[in-house]
């Protein structure tokens, strides 16, 4: 369904740019489709990877672009399209935020959580982003890629998402899983999480913008460093 308005979007702006337009809005027409193809160009020729939220640039362009094919006969169709594209933008982007929130407060619980089983004994961690802040301010140690530092009696905490390494094979062998914890929150949903494919915030999550899905919005992994 997304490719499909994609496609259709698509073929619609490249109408737009091959109809002449009237005196009054050429100038308008012209900024709109410059604006529309330098972010369709920087996506392309300059970021490192692909993600749905480089896109959002393109939306205002596009919208009023699309607003404006409509005929000066269609006012009362042009009018609703308006109020849709509001009423719709904002209801998406509070259910958003939302979810956004919840899945940003999994990393922060989590911290909150270690506390019960840190006292003498450290805890390590593999993830970035907010999982490394709050992690870091509930005193858990950063666990790099080849590090076989952690000791016997220490806790290891592996993220679904953030993570990108697991622990060092010499590790991996002296870690017994010793529990698993899901945060799932009430709105089913996602902007990234791999295993609906929502790739909000880059690819690697999946090639979807956003999903909706009933899965966790995260899984931690609790190992305890037996030997």
């Amino acid at each position: 369904v997304l490719v499909a308005m994609g496609l259709l979007t698509l073929l619609i702006v490249i109408k737009e740019s091959v109809r002449k337009p009237d005196e009054k809005n050429k100038g308008r027409k012209i900024f709109l489709l410059l604006w529309i193809f330098l972010v369709i160009a920087y996506n392309m020729l300059i970021f490192p990877w692909i993600a749905a939220r480089h896109l959002l640039p393109i939306f205002p362009p596009l919208i009023m672009l699309l607003v404006n094919g409509l005929q000066s006969g269609q006012k009362s169709y042009k009018m609703i399209a308006i109020a849709s594209a509001l009423s719709l933008s904002i209801l998406f982007g509070l259910g958003s935020a939302y979810s956004d929130y919840k899945f940003a407060d999994t990393y922060r619980e989590v911290a909150r959580d270690i506390k019960d089983i840190k006292h003498d004994n450290k805890v390590w961690y593999i993830g970035k982003w907010g999982m490394e802040y709050y992690m870091d301010k509930a005193g858990a140690r950063y666990l790099l890629a080849e590090s076989d530092e952690p000791q016997e009696g220490d806790f290891v905490v592996l993220p679904e998402m953030p993570r990108f390494w697991m622990p060092s094979p010499q590790l991996q062998v002296r870690l017994s899983l010793y529990a698993e914890k899901e945060y799932i929150s009430a709105l089913p949903l996602r902007l990234y999480n791999g295993r609906s494919h929502a790739g909000f915030y880059s690819s690697a999550g999946g090639l979807l913008p956003f999903s909706f899905s009933r899965e966790p919005d995260e899984v931690f992994l609790l190992f305890k460093v037996i030997r």
